[in-house]
């Protein structure tokens, strides 16, 4: 077992690149090295994809009013701290919105992966809150839409955004 003292690390790089060299002691003085490859997120192009669900019932009308410029404000800044810290990444976003079952034309909307922010900032603002005659809504599938989506990112977020569970009693 190591203790904090017995653990020694050399810096390399700044404070947003993995260590390249590990040394550790072990109180039997048997001193161990690893070199690791370099995992600097600077030092290589990266896509970030970033996928909006959001439950677009009636129940929602106030709270997507209240979010849309945020949402647009998060994709605008993102992109541009991102390409700007991180040496061009590429930031690609799609949206899913979903509604319940009895709304079958409008029940699922989607726009699939794209770096064209104008595109998503245009689906934010096009948001039809519609139905939820009762309490559960169509998560389920929203979520599957999305998992549908042209994901290849490096890396992958989803975020969700609702006020009511599934259907279903899982």
């Amino acid at each position: 077992m190591l203790t904090p003292h017995q653990t020694t690390q050399k810096p390399s790089g700044d404070a947003t690149s993995a260590p390249q060299n590990l040394s550790v002691s072990t109180p039997a003085r048997h001193e161990k090295s690893v070199t690791h490859p370099s995992t600097d997120f600077n030092s290589r192009m990266c896509s970030i994809d970033l996928c909006f669900v959001l439950d677009c019932s009636s129940s929602m009308s106030r709270s997507i009013e209240k979010i849309q410029p945020q949402l647009q404000k998060l994709c605008k800044a993102m992109a541009f701290e991102v390409y700007n810290k991180r040496m061009g990444c590429e930031v690609r976003y799609s949206t899913v919105f979903f509604r319940d079952h009895d709304y079958r034309s409008k029940r699922l909307e989607s726009v699939d992966f794209t770096s064209n922010i104008d595109d998503i900032i245009r689906s934010f603002c096009t948001i039809e809150t519609i139905g939820g005659n009762d309490v559960p809504e169509d998560v389920l599938g929203g979520l599957n839409r999305a998992l549908s989506l042209s994901w290849q990112g490096d890396l992958k977020f989803l975020i969700f955004i609702g006020d009511a569970p599934c259907h279903g009693v899982k």
